[in-house]
Protein backbone atom coordinates (compact mmCIF):
# COMPACT_ATOMS: atom_id res chain seq x y z
CA UNK A 1 0.00 0.00 0.00
CA UNK A 2 1.40 3.45 -0.87
CA UNK A 3 2.35 5.86 1.85
CA UNK A 4 0.23 8.85 2.66
CA UNK A 5 3.05 11.14 1.50
CA UNK A 6 3.20 9.37 -1.89
CA UNK A 7 -0.51 9.93 -2.40
CA UNK A 8 -0.17 13.62 -1.47
CA UNK A 9 2.71 14.04 -3.92
CA UNK A 10 0.66 12.41 -6.67
CA UNK A 11 -2.33 14.66 -5.98
CA UNK A 12 -0.07 17.75 -5.96
CA UNK A 13 1.39 16.77 -9.33
CA UNK A 14 -2.07 16.18 -10.74
CA UNK A 15 -3.22 19.58 -9.46
CA UNK A 16 -0.23 21.37 -11.03
CA UNK A 17 -0.91 19.96 -14.48
CA UNK A 18 -1.33 22.88 -16.92
CA UNK A 19 -4.19 21.03 -18.56
CA UNK A 20 -6.28 21.75 -15.45
CA UNK A 21 -5.86 25.55 -15.72
CA UNK A 22 -8.34 27.06 -18.18
CA UNK A 23 -6.27 30.26 -18.33
CA UNK A 24 -3.09 28.50 -19.50
CA UNK A 25 -2.13 29.83 -22.95
CA UNK A 26 0.66 27.97 -24.73
CA UNK A 27 0.81 30.48 -27.58
CA UNK A 28 1.64 33.28 -25.14
CA UNK A 29 4.72 31.37 -23.96
CA UNK A 30 6.07 31.47 -27.50
CA UNK A 31 5.92 35.29 -27.56
CA UNK A 32 7.87 36.07 -24.37
CA UNK A 33 10.76 38.46 -24.81
CA UNK A 34 12.83 40.13 -22.11
CA UNK A 35 13.09 43.88 -22.59
CA UNK A 36 15.13 46.66 -21.04
CA UNK A 37 12.04 48.46 -19.72
CA UNK A 38 8.29 48.71 -20.11
CA UNK A 39 6.43 51.65 -21.66
CA UNK A 40 5.32 54.29 -19.18
CA UNK A 41 2.62 55.97 -21.26
CA UNK A 42 -0.29 55.00 -23.51
CA UNK A 43 1.57 56.39 -26.54
CA UNK A 44 4.69 54.27 -25.91
CA UNK A 45 2.53 51.23 -25.05
CA UNK A 46 0.65 51.58 -28.34
CA UNK A 47 3.91 51.88 -30.32
CA UNK A 48 5.34 48.73 -28.76
CA UNK A 49 2.03 46.89 -29.25
CA UNK A 50 2.11 47.75 -32.97
CA UNK A 51 5.62 46.29 -33.23
CA UNK A 52 4.71 43.09 -31.31
CA UNK A 53 1.56 42.48 -33.46
CA UNK A 54 -0.23 40.29 -30.92
CA UNK A 55 -3.54 40.60 -32.77
CA UNK A 56 -2.02 38.68 -35.71
CA UNK A 57 -1.19 35.59 -33.65
CA UNK A 58 -3.66 32.76 -34.00
CA UNK A 59 -4.43 31.07 -30.71
CA UNK A 60 -6.95 28.84 -29.02
CA UNK A 61 -6.58 30.61 -25.69
CA UNK A 62 -9.60 31.56 -23.59
CA UNK A 63 -9.40 35.19 -24.83
CA UNK A 64 -7.64 37.03 -27.64
CA UNK A 65 -3.96 37.77 -27.27
CA UNK A 66 -3.06 41.36 -26.39
CA UNK A 67 0.22 43.17 -25.87
CA UNK A 68 1.58 43.20 -22.33
CA UNK A 69 4.73 44.48 -20.72
CA UNK A 70 4.92 43.14 -17.18
CA UNK A 71 7.42 41.66 -14.76
CA UNK A 72 8.25 37.99 -14.56
CA UNK A 73 7.20 35.87 -11.59
CA UNK A 74 10.42 36.72 -9.69
CA UNK A 75 9.88 40.47 -10.22
CA UNK A 76 13.43 40.95 -11.52
CA UNK A 77 12.87 41.15 -15.29
CA UNK A 78 10.49 42.97 -17.59
CA UNK A 79 8.84 40.92 -20.30
CA UNK A 80 6.90 41.75 -23.43
CA UNK A 81 4.37 39.06 -24.16
CA UNK A 82 1.17 38.50 -26.10
CA UNK A 83 -1.35 37.07 -23.67
CA UNK A 84 -5.03 37.31 -22.75
CA UNK A 85 -5.62 40.27 -20.46
CA UNK A 86 -6.23 39.58 -16.79
CA UNK A 87 -8.19 41.51 -14.19
CA UNK A 88 -5.77 42.61 -11.47
CA UNK A 89 -7.19 43.33 -8.01
CA UNK A 90 -6.67 46.77 -6.47
CA UNK A 91 -3.40 47.02 -4.60
CA UNK A 92 -1.49 44.48 -6.71
CA UNK A 93 0.71 44.41 -9.81
CA UNK A 94 0.50 42.11 -12.82
CA UNK A 95 3.16 39.50 -13.59
CA UNK A 96 3.65 36.93 -16.32
CA UNK A 97 3.86 33.35 -15.09
CA UNK A 98 6.26 31.85 -17.64
CA UNK A 99 5.46 28.22 -16.84
CA UNK A 100 1.76 28.85 -16.28
CA UNK A 101 1.50 30.69 -19.59
CA UNK A 102 -0.60 33.56 -18.29
CA UNK A 103 -0.68 37.07 -16.85
CA UNK A 104 -1.80 37.10 -13.24
CA UNK A 105 -1.69 39.24 -10.09
CA UNK A 106 1.46 39.22 -7.96
CA UNK A 107 0.11 38.78 -4.44
CA UNK A 108 3.29 39.08 -2.41
CA UNK A 109 3.90 42.71 -3.34
CA UNK A 110 1.56 45.62 -3.04
CA UNK A 111 0.97 48.66 -5.24
CA UNK A 112 -0.13 51.83 -3.46
CA UNK A 113 -1.02 53.55 -6.75
CA UNK A 114 -3.32 50.68 -7.82
CA UNK A 115 -6.44 51.97 -6.05
CA UNK A 116 -9.06 50.00 -8.03
CA UNK A 117 -9.22 46.75 -9.97
CA UNK A 118 -7.76 47.14 -13.46
CA UNK A 119 -6.85 45.13 -16.54
CA UNK A 120 -3.26 44.04 -17.07
CA UNK A 121 -3.17 45.85 -20.41
CA UNK A 122 -2.93 49.21 -18.62
CA UNK A 123 0.08 48.35 -16.46
CA UNK A 124 1.91 51.37 -17.94
CA UNK A 125 -0.09 53.49 -15.48
CA UNK A 126 1.71 51.93 -12.52
CA UNK A 127 5.48 52.49 -12.66
CA UNK A 128 5.62 51.29 -9.06
CA UNK A 129 5.07 47.76 -10.39
CA UNK A 130 8.43 47.84 -12.18
CA UNK A 131 10.62 49.36 -9.46
CA UNK A 132 12.39 46.09 -8.57
CA UNK A 133 13.22 44.94 -12.08
CA UNK A 134 16.84 44.68 -13.05
CA UNK A 135 18.20 47.38 -15.34
CA UNK A 136 20.46 46.37 -18.17
CA UNK A 137 23.51 48.24 -19.36
CA UNK A 138 23.08 46.90 -22.88
CA UNK A 139 20.70 44.88 -24.98
CA UNK A 140 23.31 42.09 -25.21
CA UNK A 141 22.56 41.18 -21.60
CA UNK A 142 18.95 40.34 -22.41
CA UNK A 143 18.57 36.57 -22.43
CA UNK A 144 17.13 34.35 -25.11
CA UNK A 145 13.53 33.21 -24.55
CA UNK A 146 14.45 29.71 -25.68
CA UNK A 147 15.16 28.83 -22.06
CA UNK A 148 11.59 29.75 -21.09
CA UNK A 149 10.19 27.61 -23.90
CA UNK A 150 12.49 24.70 -22.98
CA UNK A 151 11.43 24.89 -19.33
CA UNK A 152 7.77 24.87 -20.34
CA UNK A 153 8.27 21.72 -22.44
CA UNK A 154 10.13 19.99 -19.62
CA UNK A 155 7.45 20.90 -17.08
CA UNK A 156 4.74 19.72 -19.47
CA UNK A 157 6.36 16.28 -19.73
CA UNK A 158 7.27 16.02 -16.05
CA UNK A 159 3.84 14.90 -14.71
CA UNK A 160 3.71 12.14 -17.34
CA UNK A 161 7.16 10.90 -16.33
CA UNK A 162 6.23 10.91 -12.65
CA UNK A 163 2.95 9.11 -13.29
CA UNK A 164 4.77 6.43 -15.29
CA UNK A 165 7.30 6.04 -12.48
CA UNK A 166 4.50 5.70 -9.96
CA UNK A 167 2.76 3.17 -12.18
CA UNK A 168 5.82 0.98 -12.22
CA UNK A 169 6.25 1.31 -8.47
CA UNK A 170 2.71 -0.03 -7.87
CA UNK A 171 1.44 3.12 -6.17
CA UNK A 172 -1.64 3.00 -8.36
CA UNK A 173 -2.79 -0.18 -6.60
CA UNK A 174 -4.18 2.20 -4.00
CA UNK A 175 -6.40 3.88 -6.56
CA UNK A 176 -7.47 0.68 -8.32
CA UNK A 177 -8.67 -1.23 -5.28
Amino acid sequence: MPSFVSVLIFLQILGNCKCSDPEYCEQSQLTVKEVFSCPDSLEKWTQRAEIKKCEEIKSNCYRKLEYHCVTNEWQNRTLEVCAPKAKIPAGYCPEYNTLGGKVQEFYTSTCKACKTDYFSTVAYNFSECFKNTRSYSSQSEITNTGSIQERAKIMEALPIQIILTLLYSNIFEFFIF
